[in-house]
């Protein structure tokens, strides 16, 4: 049924029947690009959509005033809350402005309570609310275009423009877009490719790109073409804070590639490191210590600093000091449960492990009550001892820090009874006597208040630390904070568990009470001090800015220990300490300092000492300040010994005298470093700790004590550093085999170039037990050098910024690794090396030499007394005090490659191959037959698994075609792994692409698939393997083996039989170098036909070879023969054995002969006085170590000794068997015994036939040449050694020739001279045989032997001219060469 109602409309539903209408209409033209629309055109949409809505709204409005309105029930809608993501954000605020913002008949508070409901926790955007944008639905429409990588990449640019609380508009998608897809206008591909990160993190970029990049800056035609990934960011801006570049000097006048590098930007692009390589140019600017370098590129100048360069370096994770998950439990307790109370107090809980469920004790009181009864006793005996204890007590009790309580009805319950001591302390001058609270007592169930309690994080600061920064300011000064733990109260639940008993007097009633403040001996103590301290100085930071700085900075428990530059900034350090103590229930009081005016205003009870109030008179105060002994009036360190107890050497008591001497910045290093020596020896000695100790260490060590009282002289200038203009700091390293020592110098030039260089600190450490090489210990050394700079420039940051730093070794090895990439040495080295690399640059490693090295006295310790007057321990190097010019070379001189090389890292690859079956058994037999037997089996196993009929299978001996068929499949299996390529092209019929070298041999494949050489015999009747021989490589393992089998098997023949029989059957690449080097490894072969040992290389001549002495001063000796002598003329005459001694003179190589009868010592003394008388002295004879020559030698050694030194015949004798040591005697008897045996065969002569022929040899010998004596072609005259003796050739009367005649036995004479030209003859013959020349070159001397002579040649030749005498000798000179 139709009825004629109309609807009713409000404002929200006009508004939202308009958004429809506007959103049909945008997406009609969806089809088109909305990114090719232009401003005005969303401008001109935006018009359109707005008219139509007024229209729409006015219609409406008119009808509503026309007709009768009728109410229909619509569903409800509701509101889902917005939960910040922008693609929620057009619908919720569309609906949010139609149901609740628009709507006029809601108040602004509702509204603004209907907003606050919907947005949940994202209250900032409520800051910057707004009415919507006009073009709200384009950005609505041009998101949902999107993908969803482009919109995570648009959400963190909003992120990064710092706008992410601000509703995104239109104008932030669009400028987005064109900023990060118009830019390069380069036409982006999808890839499947990501990248990986730091803690496996990885990221899918958006895609990839081919790009150019070409420096706009340069002129060089330099392009780069690369693909590039597309990330929507690729790291947060760079640097993360601005750099302050003001004092690089070195880069100012620089076309720098980005000239703001020093502030933060984006990164746009990253370049590969091959992309950097390939774009630098030379060029490059150092500035100073610690400031980065300049690199010149083809972009232009580039900056690499170490902090840009972590930048594409692998991210280290900052070593920082996590709390444990405990002390994180504590920590937040405390923050959430400490209070301050009227008074300014903190009070503060005890840090429970439960605080839930807190502990309950049992019998705790009368675990107390014991105590104290025994405490009591003591107090008795010991007047002062209670007299002190007694005002202590009252004093707690005066002060409120006690409290007496009721006796608890019950012994168990959540309470704790702490017993309680005393400790006399006459030395200190406040606090004599310490009352020590003992909550770790246990209670019945073994359970003690420490066991229920954290004890919080560390929170001390480190002791050196505190004392490098007292060295630094110029006025210094220290106070105590007045019994700090009992300015802080417990809350008053808690101190139920610091319950005590005490009564003042016996007649007395115990008394129960509680303690209301931090009590020490509780182990959270120290933890709720020091945090209640660290609280005010942080809740005093704005008011007390310097106050709260040394508050936080320079305290050591109770201790303030710091100073200022001037009097007036310490003043108001002071000033402020004091009230922003106070304020919090804490007073500072014994105030020193180094200067008079600090001490002014104090109050004489808050002084450290009334001495103090006349500062010129306290002189001799002595104050400890962290345990050094300070001297304020002289503002110097000083050593105070006490006398040590004699009493027995024990290991106990030499530990416990060694553990008196404190030294925390190292000024006794050398000593403390003996003393920790000596207690190792101890430990290493094996004594136990009550047993008397060794001798020898005794002797040490009561010699090391007796000197410790000399310490008492070093005096220390407190501050290290003045006023300067440039400031150092020098460190040097040493290591012994004791152990290893680093110290650390502090050197300040001031406005006037004076040069001040104080000790700042050392570190010492005795070597380990384990054996640790010396470059190890060197580069432990460098290690602990590396640390205790840190620890230097650590402490010293709050007060002053370091650059120059200066690290000095005398160890090459050690600087070599420190100078290197860690990467190359083992795993010790390496990660020393990077250690030491992260806290130290490697440029400022140098090298010192040990005598300059202060840390060598530390590194194998020192006397006291020697340490007293060691100035290079005190001052450090002498040429540190001067100018930087008149330092020494730090040149670095390489190490052996041994010592670097025994450290180098060995990388062990391990590799997996698939080994055929038949590779295995090439490899595992060393014979052919037992190859091919072991596959025939296998084949045979093979073919009766498959044959189910006995009678099918194959039993008993192999037979020869089983054989062959194994020994065809290795050959077959060869030729495919190694001429795989060659086959394939054979079986494609493309024979044009094999090898050149292969090519020839016409290669085929037979019916079996065998690899075989063509030829042209294909019509010879022979064996068809003999026609087309089988391929076989040159290397093959099978290759080898068929040539051992044929060598074997055919009796050892040599290679060119070897070869031709191998050719019968298989053609081998480059057989004769295969067969070559199976036979060189033939035993049998080798031991049938030897290879000589190579001769070793001459040595150098001896000066007696060279030297220009008298000819025979030096000689060489040596026997020939024997030879049969006459004792007469006619028939039966007897016999005897005669020997020729030859004379070879070392210098000109001139020759002596004599006969000798026999080879004993006479006869060989009286050859050497002819020798004498004929030729002179001699002073050296040069002998192998026959007897004849050793009895001589001891002969003339004895008549010797009655004559002068300079008369003297020395005797060298050669090592047994060494002939070449005598090579020139050798060498003179193999030229005359040679010829001489043949020309006189079995002739016997008489004595003087044979001396005669004897002296003619000699004769002729000497004329032989020896060099030309000019090099002349046309000068024919030679160098002989006759010119030596004679000043020219020796020769003979003119003889005539008999050479051909023959001789009858009697005519002796001319028998004679006939066996003298036999022997020219022959001597003729064999040179002639020869051709000896000899080269004339001007760089050797060699002597070559060729088959002929070339023109212009100087040749050496026997006349042979019939009227001249054989004994001459002349040069002759090639003029032409016939052929």
């Amino acid at each position: 049924m139709a009825t004629n109602e109309s609807l009713s409309y409000d404002n929200g539903d006009i508004n939202r029947i308009s958004r429809d209408y506007a959103v049909m209409r945008l997406e009609i033209m969806e089809q088109s690009d909305l990114l090719g629309f232009s401003e005005v055109d969303f401008k001109d949409l935006a018009n359109e959509f707005h008219i139509a809505q007024y229209k729409k709204c006015a219609s409406n409005l008119n009808n509503n005033n026309s007709e009768p309105q009728t109410s229909v029930k619509l569903p409800k809608i509701s509101i889902k809350p917005f939960d910040s993501t922008i693609d929620n954000w057009i619908s919720f605020i569309q609906l949010f402005d139609s149901l609740v913002h628009n709507r006029t008949n809601i108040s602004n508070v509702e509204k603004l309570h209907y907003l606050l409901s919907s947005v949940q926790e994202n209250l900032a955007i409520l800051e910057k609310y707004k009415l919507p944008d006009k073009n709200f639905m384009l950005f609505h429409l041009l998101w949902s275009k999107l993908d969803k990588v482009t919109k995570e990449a648009f959400q963190l640019d909003q992120n990064t423009e710092d706008i992410q609380d601000s509703i995104p508009k239109f104008e932030h998608l669009q400028k987005f877009i064109e900023k990060h897809y118009k830019a390069l206008q380069l036409p982006i591909t999808k890839t499947q490719q990501s990248i990986s990160g730091i803690g496996h993190s990885t990221a899918q970029p958006l895609g990839s790109s081919f790009c150019e990049i070409k420096p706009i800056n340069s002129s060089s035609p330099c392009n780069f073409n690369l693909k590039a990934l597309v990330l929507s960011s690729i790291c947060a801006h760079q640097p993360s804070q601005y750099i302050n570049s003001a004092d690089w000097s070195h880069i100012n006048k620089l076309s720098l590639a980005d000239s703001d590098f020093d502030r933060p930007g984006p990164i746009d692009m990253l370049l590969s490191a091959g992309v950097f390589a390939s774009a630098l140019l030379p060029g490059l600017r150092k500035g100073k210590v610690g400031q980065p370098r300049a690199l010149r590129t083809v972009f232009g100048w580039i900056i690499m600093d170490n902090n840009i360069k972590r930048f594409w370096e692998i991210e280290n994770v900052t070593s920082s000091s996590k709390l444990s998950k405990e002390d994180q439990i504590c920590e937040q307790y405390f923050v959430k449960n400490s209070h301050r109370n009227h008074e300014g107090r903190f009070i503060v809980p005890l840090p429970f492990i439960d605080p839930n469920n807190k502990p309950i004790f049992s019998n705790s009181r009368e675990i107390a009550m014991r105590r104290f009864l025994s405490l009591e006793n003591k107090l008795k005996n010991n007047f002062e001892f209670r007299q002190l204890y007694t005002s202590f007590m009252e004093d707690y009790e005066t002060c409120g820090h006690l409290k007496e309580v009721n006796v608890p009805i019950s012994s168990v319950g959540e309470f704790y009874y702490i017993p309680h001591h005393g400790i006399l302390r006459p030395e200190s001058v406040t606090t004599p006597l310490r009352v020590v609270f003992d909550a770790s007592a246990k209670d019945a169930n073994n359970l003690s208040l420490n066991d229920t309690l954290l004890p919080g994080p560390k929170l001390q600061l480190n002791i050196t630390d505190l004392l490098l920064r007292f060295r630094w300011h110029s006025v210094v000064f220290t106070g105590d904070i007045k019994q700090m733990y009992r300015q802080i109260m417990v809350s008053d639940k808690d101190s139920e568990y610091q319950r005590i008993l005490w009564r003042s007097s016996p007649d007395e009633p115990i008394r129960d009470y509680k303690l209301l403040t931090v009590t020490y001996g509780v182990s959270s103590a120290p933890y709720q001090a020091l945090r209640t301290i660290a609280q005010v100085a942080e809740n005093s930071a704005t008011e007390f800015p310097s106050g709260s700085a040394v508050l936080s900075r320079d305290i050591y428990v109770d201790d303030v220990v710091s100073g200022a530059e001037s009097v007036e900034k310490a003043l108001s350090i002071r000033s402020e300490l004091t009230k922003m103590l106070s304020s919090n229930g804490f007073h500072l009081r014994k105030w020193t300092s180094n200067h008079k005016d600090f001490l002014n205003n104090i109050k004489p009870s808050d002084l450290y000492s009334e001495e103090f109030r006349s500062f010129e008179e306290a002189s001799d105060v002595t104050l400890k300040i962290l345990g050094l002994l300070w001297i304020p009036s002289v503002d110097c360190f000083t050593f105070k010994v006490a006398e040590f107890e004699e009493r027995r050497l024990t290991k106990r008591t030499i530990l416990s005298d060694i553990a008196r001497i404190y030294d925390p910045l190292g000024f006794l290093g050398p000593v403390t470093f003996y003393a920790k020596y000596l207690m190792q020896l101890l430990w290493t000695s094996g004594v136990s700790w009550d047993s008397d100790i060794p001798e020898d260490i005794a002797r040490e060590w009561s010699k090391f004590k007796s000197q410790l009282s000399s310490l008492s002289s070093i005096s220390i200038t407190r501050r290290m550093v003045n006023s300067f203009v440039s400031l150092q700091f020098h460190g040097f390293c040493d290591a012994s085999e004791r152990g290893y020592c680093a110290v650390v110098y502090c050197r300040s030039v001031d406005a006037n170039g004076c040069c001040s260089v104080e000790f700042c600190c050392a570190k010492t450490k005795v070597a380990p037990l384990r054996k640790l090489s010396l470059p190890r210990l060197e580069l432990q050394a460098a290690v602990l050098l590396a640390d205790l700079i840190n620890s230097v420039l650590s402490a010293l940051k709050p007060l002053h910024d370091i650059n120059n730093i200066f690290a000095w070794s005398d160890s090459t090895v050690a600087l070599s690794w420190i100078k290197s990439c860690p990467s190359k040495w083992q795993t010790f080295v390496a990660n020393r090396v990077s250690h030491i690399q992260d806290i130290v640059s490697p440029e400022c490693w140098h090298h010192v030499s040990t005598n300059f090295n202060p840390a060598d006295g530390g590194s194998r310790g020192m006397h006291p007394a020697d340490l007293v007057k060691h100035k290079c321990w005190w001052k450090g190097p002498v040429w540190l005090s001067e100018p930087e010019e008149n330092w020494p070379e730090s040149l670095l001189i390489l190490p052996s490659s041994h010592d670097v090389q025994a450290e180098q890292k060995i990388l062990c690859l391990q590799t997996s191959s698939n080994v055929n079956f038949v590779d295995q058994l090439l490899n595992k037999f060393s014979l052919l037959i037992t190859l091919k037997r072991v596959l025939s089996f296998c084949f045979r196993f093979i073919h009766n698994s498959r044959r189910s009929s006995s009678n099918e299978k194959n039993v008993g001996p192999l037979l020869s075609s089983e054989t062959n068929k194994s020994f065809m499949y290795l050959i077959k299996y060869v030729q495919q792994t190694t001429f795989s390529k060659e086959i394939d092209n054979l079986k494609r019929n493309r024979s044009n692409l094999l090898p050149k070298s292969l090519r020839k041999l016409s290669l085929f494949l037979d019916v079996a698939g065998l690899l075989r050489v063509g030829g042209r015999l294909a019509n010879a009747n022979v064996n068809y393997n003999v026609k087309h021989p089988l391929l076989l490589p040159r290397d093959h393992r099978l290759t080898h083996l068929i040539i051992d089998d044929c060598h074997k098997k055919f009796m050892h023949p040599g290679a060119q039989t070897l070869q031709n029989i191998l050719a019968q059957n298989f053609w081998i690449l480059s057989p004769k170098r295969a067969i070559r080097s199976v036979i060189a490894g033939c035993m049998k072969c080798f031991r049938a036909k030897p290879q000589p040992a190579p001769a070793p290389l001459m040595g150098n001549l001896p000066a007696y070879r060279i030297n220009q002495i008298k000819p025979f001063s030096n000689v060489v000796v040596d026997y020939g023969g024997p030879f049969d002598i006459a004792l007469g003329r006619g028939r039966g005459v007897k016999t005897y054995k005669g020997y020729i001694c030859v004379f070879v003179c070392t210098a000109t190589k001139a020759i002596h002969l004599e006969l000798a009868s026999e080879l004993t010592t006479e006869a060989f003394l009286a050859a050497l006085k002819r020798f004498i008388a004929r030729r002179g002295r001699c002073s050296h004879i040069i002998s192998d170590q026959g007897r004849n020559f050793v009895g001589a030698s001891n002969y003339l050694a004895s008549i010797m000794k009655e004559i002068s030194e300079s008369q003297e015949i020395k005797f060298s004798l050669s090592p047994p068997g060494s002939p070449h040591f005598n090579g020139l005697a050798e060498a003179g008897i193999k030229s005359i015994k040679a010829h001489l045996v043949r020309v006189i065969g079995l002739q016997r002569l008489t004595f003087e036939e044979f001396y005669t022929i004897l002296t003619q040899i000699e004769s002729m010998l000497n004329s032989r040449p020896l060099s030309p004596l000019s090099s002349d072609a046309n000068d024919f005259s030679v160098l002989t050694p006759g010119h030596f003796l004679t000043l020219e050739p020796l020769s003979t009367i003119p003889e005539e020739n008999i050479t051909n005649q023959t001789i009858s036995i009697l005519q002796r004479w001319k028998l004679v001279k006939k066996i003298h030209q036999d022997f020219w003859l022959e001597n003729k013959k064999d040179i002639a045989k020869n051709n000896l020349r000899i080269s004339l070159q001007k760089d050797k001397c060699a002597v070559e032997i060729k088959s002929g002579f070339r023109s212009a040649e100087v040749c050496w030749s026997l006349i042979s001219d019939e009227k001249e005498r054989r004994s001459a000798v002349a040069g002759t000179v090639v003029t032409e060469v016939k052929k």
